[in-house]
């Protein structure tokens, strides 16, 4: 099985598609995958761990959205973590509506709403009742 990963390690689509696999187990490799040296690897794994969804991410995302290599990194991170949520990511996309690029700001502004939408789909508060 090894040999696959090698393989498949080897094309910049690799990290979406550990991604779209939904195996947990891929997570280590995306996390590492955030970090290269390539920015369209750093892309891909942004949205791997997007469908993974898991906030074990989070932490490597926040610091792709200072991303200096390329916008399109920076606003796949920001995608993320609308998608993966958790406190850490809310607060980070909430300072980026302050960013001085208007589509960081945007994409941001997006990523909250989806958060949003996610916690609260039809804006009810039921654990407001008393028991």
């Amino acid at each position: 099985m090894k040999p696959i990963k090698v393989i498949i390690l080897n094309s910049k689509l690799a990290p979406y598609t550990l991604g779209k696999n939904c195996d947990p187990s891929w997570l280590a490799i995306l996390l590492r995958e955030l970090a290269n040296t390539n920015a369209e690897i750093r892309y891909e794994a942004c949205g791997a761990c997007c469908e993974l969804g898991d906030e074990q991410a989070v932490t490597y995302l926040i610091e792709l959205v200072n991303d200096s290599d390329t916008e399109v990194v920076q606003l796949a991170a920001i995608r993320a973590l609308g998608k993966i949520g958790g406190i850490e990511a809310e607060e980070c996309l909430k300072r980026c509506l302050n960013d001085s690029s208007e589509l960081v700001q945007q994409t941001a502004e997006k990523a909250l709403n989806e958060l949003g939408a996610e916690e609260d789909p039809l804006s009810l508060k039921f654990n407001t009742f008393d028991t």
